[in-house]
């Protein structure tokens, strides 16, 4: 979720359930992205990063907090 990119995207974040519970615009250019998630609950987490509907990028994380 660190590389380039060629056009502006989405960034989305979902719970295990599978049910987005974050939603951002990202703009065209090297990309590294602050998510706030101090709003969410603790547990695990799957990012996605879509270009003109395509998914570019994919991770994870842990809410620990």
């Amino acid at each position: 979720l660190g590389s380039r990119s060629e056009s502006e995207g989405i960034l989305e974040v979902y719970d295990l359930s599978g049910r987005v519970v974050l939603n951002m615009e990202t703009q065209p250019g090297y990309q590294i992205f602050n998510v706030d998630v101090q709003e969410l609950s603790r547990g695990m987490y799957l990012i996605r990063r879509f270009e003109s509907g395509k998914l570019v990028g994919l991770g994870k994380f842990v809410k620990t907090e």
